[in-house]
């Protein structure tokens, strides 16, 4: 972090936009932490400005990178973005970039951030991929973290729980509830071996807070359990206007931990292709459950509600507003059919920090009510 804080001293407080670039591609959390590539050699020639104008003809931001000392006898940042466009920066920045200043070492070199690559890294989270991250990350952020400080469902409010005395009763829950959710992944596979065995180890961990219920001592209803070891393989040929990927799940383990009466648990393989450009995210995942005893299985019919697939698809509205959609089929019939909306708008709030509208309407939001259908409607923050 001694890098990056370094790094956020030479920007200064007054460069946004840069400063964004900066964080969303050096950030350990978006996958940063080397050095950019330097995308041009120390020329002997007057050719600088040529080959930055090819750059910017092949979709680069171009930063020019300057000394301490010669930035501040210019009056700049360390680190500038050269506008493409006729601009005061533009006609400023433009007769610093020779050859002369990169021989001297005014100018220490130019680098290319390529902005489809921004852009795929500033859209809504990809669940529960994304672009594979440059090394020098360990944990990331996986799916959605977020908590929904109010959420109500329509579900018969008696929770059955078992006395001290061993024998199931009936209590009367509250409403609303907190529901919130925390993940994270693990690259597990270091360079360069990675690009070839992308492997990480994903945990997710869903809640129900029974925080409003004084009278049972604010409880947790439910806690579901999500750890697996999953490849994601990711394209850097570009398709149409985006990329390609696919994750291919190796065990996906679902449980509860509760006690028999009340224990839910499943184990699956999936397969999910993905798509991803600079505003849209596309995925199908598709999964076979494992075999289990049918003595101990606890619940055999959950395929019956949860199907065997789902589609997701999220949308980069605008800078303020993205909307996530997740669509899961039954297995047989359409009344079992489950979908789930989430807009999301920035306002008043950090980078990264949004405002969620949540509304699910289907099967399998918690493992305990598998079974039911649920329609629920929350309002939090969600953090990328």
């Amino acid at each position: 972090m001694s890098d990056f804080a370094d790094w956020r001293k030479r920007w200064g407080s007054g460069s946004g936009a840069a400063l964004l670039v900066c964080l969303l591609l050096y950030s350990p959390l978006a996958g940063g932490g080397l050095p950019w590539p330097d995308i041009l050699d120390r020329p002997t020639d007057d050719s600088l400005l040529e080959k930055i104008a090819t750059l910017e003809e092949e979709n680069c931001l171009v930063v020019a990178e300057f000394s301490e000392e010669f930035a501040e006898e210019k009056g700049l940042k360390t680190l500038s973005v050269v506008p493409s466009q006729n601009s005061k920066t533009l006609r400023r920045l433009r007769p610093l970039l020779t050859s002369e200043n990169l021989l001297a070492g005014g100018l220490k070199r130019v680098l290319c951030l390529h902005q489809e690559k921004k852009r795929v890294k500033g859209i809504v989270y990809l669940p529960p991929v994304g672009e594979r991250p440059l090394g020098g990350s360990v944990i990331q952020i996986y799916k959605p973290n977020f908590g929904l400080v109010a959420a109500w469902d329509d579900l018969p409010h008696q929770d059955k729980v078992v006395s001290n005395e061993g024998l199931v009763e009936e209590e009367e829950r509250a409403q609303p509830e907190i529901k919130f959710q925390f993940s994270f992944k693990a690259d597990l596979i270091p360079d360069p071996l990675h690009p070839y065995v992308p492997l990480f180890f994903g945990y997710t961990q869903k809640s129900y807070w029974q925080a409003y219920d004084t009278m049972r001592s604010r409880p947790f209803r439910e806690n579901n359990f999500n750890p697996e070891l999953f490849l994601d393989y990711f394209s850097d040929e570009k398709v149409t206007s985006g990329r390609l990927g696919v994750v291919l799940g190796l065990v996906e383990h679902e449980s509860n931990g509760q006690i028999e009466l009340f224990s839910r648990s499943w184990n699956r393989s999936y397969l999910q292709p993905y798509f991803v450009s600079g505003r849209v995210f596309a995925s199908f995942k598709i999964w076979n459950r494992w075999n289990e005893d049918p003595e101990k299985d606890d619940n055999p019919d959950l395929e019956e509600f949860l199907g065997v697939m789902e589609v997701r698809a999220n949308f980069l509205l605008s800078e303020r507003f993205r909307l996530n959609t997740f669509f899961r089929p039954s297995r047989h019939s359409r009344k079992y059919a489950t979908f789930q909306l989430d807009f999301l708008f920035n306002w008043l709030l950090g980078p990264g920090v949004f405002w969620q509208l949540q509304h699910f309407n289907g099967y399998g939001e918690s493992l305990i009510d598998y079974d039911q259908r649920v329609k629920r409607l929350g309002f939090g923050i969600l953090f990328r």
